[in-house]
């Protein structure tokens, strides 16, 4: 008799999947464990085989579409058999989820890209660190003033600000003695600002990165109309070319499909969010030791290269062995205290979020880690990285460091 093969439900979080490509067609023969289509979860693209043998009577969905889980896939059964009314009389499984076995990716490559295209979204690729990077931040831009006769907008270009001394930079003795975040010195030295003239809002009047980019992003005064009769406003700005900005009071706005994966990383924020405990605890730590620590295991481990973003997760995994009540997972009626140390790591691949972990990392070297990190933030690019390689973690981080984000 005919089998109705639903779509399965390749993670715990999965809602839909989407066919990336089929192996068989209508009309072909299968065996029980032949490839018959890759699927694309909402974590990782995966090999779908066949759960039984016989010839393929029907496929219920195109390369390209998404159906909920356990939608109709396909149908196998014996050729030439009717299987119309099967399909008809059907009802999906009431909360239970279709069992089938699954392959993971070979390293032949047979998890390929989808072929559907996604919206491109500004989501950096992964750096060397293994670390999840976000878009750069743009400069604060001068107010828009009012158009000239001939009709065109001027926009003002940042210059030196008013409030600006003369002297583009402080001695070294005056330096030290004003109370200022090393990376808000930073920040003014390339701005060319005096820390002496820049009001700090921490503790004790310290001056933070908030306050350095508060006086960099001051407003420029817009320049007059070089004539009085010229109108008020252009009649539409082009700020992309996707969005036009109207002043007449039409919005505009552009609709970005979501992947699968996007649609749960929103989701799963979003219920940790509303469903765990929260608090927060910032501190500044001084690095200078960590930068030669790196230099010095760079040397010796050449050509490996050791990241900040690894030495991040050795500590936070040394960090937890010496206080084990942390490595705990909220799980609503009790807490459970993981006895093993499993460090995920966010990587940013186009518009997705993978978490590969790296697992005992309080036991292993910065360069096992290292190693480990490059080699699943690979596989996460050419989506080959297997289920197993993402579940598990007890911690995680997600690190913007590279783009002088403090705090996030």
């Amino acid at each position: 008799m005919a089998e109705v093969i639903r779509m399965p439900r390749l993670s715990d979080s999965m809602m839909e999947g989407e066919i990336v490509a089929w192996h068989k067609n209508v009309g072909d023969n299968v065996e029980k464990g032949d490839l018959l289509a890759e699927i694309n979860s909402d974590k990782a693209t995966m090999d779908f085989e066949s759960p039984r043998s016989g010839s393929v009577l029907f496929i219920g969905a195109k390369a390209g579409d998404k159906l909920e889980v356990d939608a109709i896939l396909a149908v196998i059964g014996k050729p030439g058999e009717a299987f119309q009314e099967l399909i008809g009389a059907a009802p999906a499984p009431a909360n239970e989820p279709s069992k089938v076995p699954i392959r993971e990716p070979t390293s032949s490559g047979a998890a390929t890209a989808p072929a559907k295209e996604s919206p491109k979204v500004p989501i950096s690729e992964p750096t060397s660190s293994g670390a999840a990077p976000a878009p750069t931040k743009e400069t604060p831009q001068a107010p828009i003033s009012e158009s000239s006769s001939s009709g065109a907008v001027q926009t003002p270009v940042q210059g030196t600000l008013a409030s600006q001394p003369s002297s583009t930079a402080t001695s070294s003795t005056e330096a030290q003695r004003i109370k200022a975040s090393p990376l808000a010195k930073s920040i003014a030295s390339n701005a060319g600002i005096v820390l002496s003239n820049v009001q700090g809002s921490g503790d004790n009047g310290r001056i933070t990165k908030k306050d350095v980019e508060a006086v960099i992003s001051k407003p420029v005064p817009a320049a007059a109309p070089s004539s009085p009769n010229a109108p008020k406003a252009a009649e539409a700005i082009k700020v992309s070319p996707a969005t036009t900005i109207s002043s007449f009071g039409a919005d505009s706005y552009e609709d970005v499909p979501l992947s699968s994966m996007r649609k749960i990383i929103a989701k799963r924020v979003s219920d940790i969010m509303f469903t765990a405990p929260h608090f927060y605890v910032t501190v500044e730590i001084n690095m200078d030791r960590a930068i030669e620590l790196r230099k010095k295991v760079n040397e010796l481990a050449a050509p490996l290269k050791v990241s900040f973003n690894d030495i991040v997760v050795k500590a936070a995994a040394a960090a937890l062995r010496n206080h084990p009540a942390i490595n705990s997972s909220w799980m609503g009626d009790f807490i459970r205290k993981n006895h093993s140390i499993n460090i995920g790591v966010a990587v940013a691949v186009g518009e997705n979020l993978f978490m590969p972990v790296v697992r005992n990392a309080d036991m292993k070297t910065l360069t096992q880690i290292s190693g480990e990190v490059k080699t699943m933030a690979g596989k996460a690019k050419e989506g080959k990285l297997s289920l197993p390689e993402m579940q598990g973690n007890t911690f995680s981080i997600s690190n913007l460091g590279m783009f002088e984000i403090e705090e996030f």
